[in-house]
């Protein structure tokens, strides 16, 4: 289950990064026209980023030890580039 958590939560992140982009471009847009200047973060703020909401760095990396504890640093060898992996 954890896993899937955690493909929620990257697909969150994407999307959160997907839309505070179209949010700037559209910012830029709508400053030609507006009389005061407009920010990207003043369309679209996620959720993850609310305010009072601090992210425990200490709990992430504790939780990142243990995922490598339990499946191994060499558990899924990666090769940059997209190619297959020798071996």
């Amino acid at each position: 289950m954890r896993e899937v958590d955690y493909a929620v939560r990257a697909y969150q992140w994407r999307y959160d990064k997907e839309a505070e982009l179209l949010a700037h471009f559209t910012a830029c847009i709508m400053n030609m026209w507006a009389k005061r200047r407009i920010r990207g973060r003043d369309l679209y703020r996620p959720a993850n980023n609310a305010p009072g909401k601090v992210i425990d760095l200490e709990k992430k990396r504790r939780e990142f030890e243990e995922a490598v504890r339990s499946i191994g640093p060499d558990a899924i060898p990666v090769k940059r580039g997209g190619g297959k992996v020798n071996g």
